[in-house]
């Protein structure tokens, strides 16, 4: 089933990446750099959208036709993406694919990578001439100060100014009076030209593969290559900017988490390939953990699984992965979720939690879990098979659902407007048990706020479980709302 944009408009408002494809190829190549991918219905007719995970951020791929007069064209599909009301803005946008190059500064191959186009569409005719009247056009995201670290860690890599034209090129004697007008130019293509100027403060930048030199021997066996280049020199030059805080996007907050679940359903796989060696325990505790910690939340209740419980159980399952990734040969590890159990696997050689000795992170956390859940019936373990089945004999499938699939948020602007509504929070009215997260609330306006939404909902006839993050709170709500504690549950 596809993921409906406008379900996680508060999830993604200016908080993912947008790339841009013109074509099957490097539609194809920006897939397979993607993770969790899945459909996504944006309401328009495009050559394709889908949204997944680039380097820990949400990032929706929109495909596709080169140029601007088509009505599938790629540039006026993002013009339209960007200028409707109910999408939610991208943080950042990204070009990617195959350009032409201009053959006296780069070689067949080398990335291109751009923060300024000139726009070369408008031109005048004099006898055999072309006289080219250019539109710069710059963005935001300025790379000048990060250069020589994107040199360095991006092969062949050139940045510059590129021509943006809705022309293929195929001729050099066409390429060539263009060059003499603009001999710094080194490539073009033909897409920035037709939404960059929609684009207004949001950033956007062009990562580009040369795969021909837009002359006379004009070819496309290059194509598929140049698309696969492109697209790895945009996950590295995405790790640049993360890692100098050019960009900082968020998956961590309630509405994010929920479309995390969405995207991941019940299985979180880590795949070596996709890392470096010495990024595993980073990738694992920064982005790995975050994801786990939202999927356990699932357990947390009031008869064993508190949020310390909680916690160690999260520090094992990291352990587990990065010990099957880094020292069994293990081409994967996952772990699965479902209602009664924990299932850990991968393909590398066997090993019990049991035999685990020593003062290593694994075993540490194994003897953790083992006294506080094992050894007193609030797990059961065992492994067959390379899998690590984890029963969860105190869990509670109530709320397990209510978590999964009936949580409730708050609906922004309605906390303290002039404008009276009827209700602040949004959810499934067709859930019977709802649930409410306190744990984010930091003002005692919004918590008295939420506590008139939690009676609303009770007064309905629903089961609601609250999520505090302090026992004080809990109080709260139980002294506010103590003749309904037969429906009421809050967890700490």
């Amino acid at each position: 089933m596809n993921i409906d944009i406008q379900d996680y408009y508060d999830a993604l408002k200016n908080n993912y990446l947008l790339i841009v494809t013109s074509n099957s190829k490097e539609k194809k190549a920006v897939n397979e750099i993607m993770t969790n991918r899945k459909n996504l219905s944006v309401h328009m007719s495009t050559g394709g959208c889908s949204i997944g995970l680039l380097d820990g951020m949400f990032a929706i791929h929109l495909t596709g036709s080169s140029g601007i007069s088509a009505e599938g064209s790629a540039s006026r599909l993002v013009v339209e993406f960007v200028s409707r009301n109910n999408m939610p803005s991208p943080g950042l946008v990204y070009l990617v694919g195959f350009c032409w190059g201009n053959p006296t500064l780069t070689n067949i191959g080398d990335i291109i990578i751009s923060d300024t186009i000139y726009s070369l569409n408008s031109r005048i005719s004099k006898g055999k001439e072309s006289i080219y009247k250019a539109t710069q056009y710059r963005s935001s995201l300025d790379l000048s100060h990060v250069s020589k670290e994107i040199n360095r860690e991006i092969a062949d890599s050139q940045l510059g100014e590129l021509a943006s034209l809705e022309t293929l090129l195929s001729s050099t004697s066409e390429r060539e009076q263009l060059l003499q007008q603009y001999p710094y130019l080194i490539g073009g293509e033909m897409e920035a030209f037709g939404f960059v100027p929609s684009l207004k403060r949001t950033p956007w930048l062009i990562i580009k593969s040369v795969s021909d030199f837009g002359c006379d021997d004009f070819e496309r066996s290059n194509q598929p290559e140049a698309a696969v280049s492109a697209s790895l020199a945009l996950r590295t030059l995405n790790e640049l900017l993360i890692s100098n805080a050019l960009i900082n996007f968020s998956i961590s907050k309630p509405d994010e988490l929920l479309l995390i679940d969405r995207l991941f359903g019940n299985e979180i796989r880590v795949l070596k390939k996709t890392i470096k060696s010495d990024d595993l325990n980073d990738l694992l505790n920064d982005e790995v953990g975050i994801i786990i910690e939202r999927k356990l939340e699932y357990y947390l209740n009031e008869v064993g699984y508190d949020r310390s419980f909680l916690r160690y159980f999260c520090d094992l399952i990291l352990e587990v992965l990065q010990n099957s990734l880094k020292h069994s040969g293990a081409s994967f590890a996952s772990v699965k979720f479902y209602p009664d159990k924990i299932i850990i696997n991968d393909d590398g050689d066997e090993y019990s939690l049991d035999n685990l000795e020593g003062d290593n992170g694994g075993a540490l956390s194994w003897r953790r879990i083992k006294s506080c859940a094992i050894d007193t019936n609030l797990v059961n373990y065992s492994f067959k098979k390379k899998s690590h089945y984890f029963e969860m004999t105190a869990a509670n499938k109530e709320l397990i659902d209510a978590v999964k699939n009936c949580t409730a948020s708050i609906i922004p602007s309605t906390i303290g407007s002039a404008y009276s509504r009827q209700a602040t929070l949004s959810y499934n009215e067709g859930c019977k048990v709802i649930y409410v997260q306190d744990s984010d609330i930091r003002m005692t306006s919004r918590r008295i706020a939420l506590i008139h939404e939690v009676k609303r909902l009770l007064d309905e006839g629903k089961k609601v479980y609250v999520k505090v993050s302090d026992k004080a709170y809990a109080e709260e709500y139980k002294l506010a709302l103590k003749e309904y504690s037969d429906n009421l549950r809050i967890l700490t």
